[in-house]
């Protein structure tokens, strides 16, 4: 099982720079407030920037997680799925599947 420590971005810093495995949360793209709706991260295979919805927020297809409240270890569920690929058309995702359990990105 391979996987990749978490480290979160500091406060109110644009998340530029980042390296794999470092987060940040947010209410869009460009802040940082409370309550946080998303979660941006690192890819853990370092092939750029990904973001999951924080529930009651969700994307257009519905696709949400919860998370236990931790900002510095956090917990999202279910698994983190970035599809490269769906029924045949090509996706910007990178095909990582795995969670994030206490800050560590944990390979599916």
């Amino acid at each position: 099982m391979t996987s990749v420590k978490g480290r979160p971005w500091p406060s109110g810093e644009p998340f530029v720079g980042f390296n794999s495995g470092d987060f940040t949360f947010g209410n869009s793209a460009e802040d940082v407030t409370d309550p946080p709706k998303w979660l941006r991260f690192g890819c853990p295979r370092g092939r750029g920037e990904c973001l999951v919805a924080i529930r009651p927020q969700t994307f257009l297809n519905g696709a949400g997680w919860t998370w236990d409240g931790n900002r510095e270890a956090p917990t999202l569920s279910p698994s983190i799925h970035c599809l490269a690929e769906k029924d045949g058309q090509k996706l910007a995702g990178c095909g990582w599947h795995g969670w994030l359990r206490n800050g560590e990105f944990v390979l599916a």
